[in-house]
């Protein structure tokens, strides 16, 4: 695994504990799981599902699509699809590929 592979999944586990702290502690500030959009992205190299989010629009989850897959990218990810949808995501980065339900 190169460095800048390592450092994408520690920087993943990082936002994962973040993600997990804030969603319990200000849990009522989110939009309900049916309520919520989320940009998802599949990646191929490596093999990965990604979700960003949550988002109260459409609109703002779509506006910040294009600077999640930037990111990836520079992570020398290979991006294969995106989507922006309304779902509740079992966790923000699962690995190989995830159809949600």
């Amino acid at each position: 695994m190169t460095y800048p592979q390592y450092r994408g999944r520690i920087m993943n586990a990082f936002f994962q504990v973040i993600f997990d702290w804030l969603s319990s502690f200000f849990g009522f500030l989110k939009p309900g799981p049916d309520q919520a959009w989320w940009v998802r992205i599949k990646t191929e190299n490596p093999e990965y599902t990604y979700y960003f989010g949550p988002f109260e629009n459409r609109e703002i989850a779509h506006s910040k699509q294009p600077g999640f897959i930037e990111d990836l990218r520079a992570e020398n990810a290979v991006v294969s699809h995106c989507t922006v949808e309304q779902c509740a995501p079992p966790r923000p980065t699962i690995q190989g590929h995830h159809q949600p339900v």
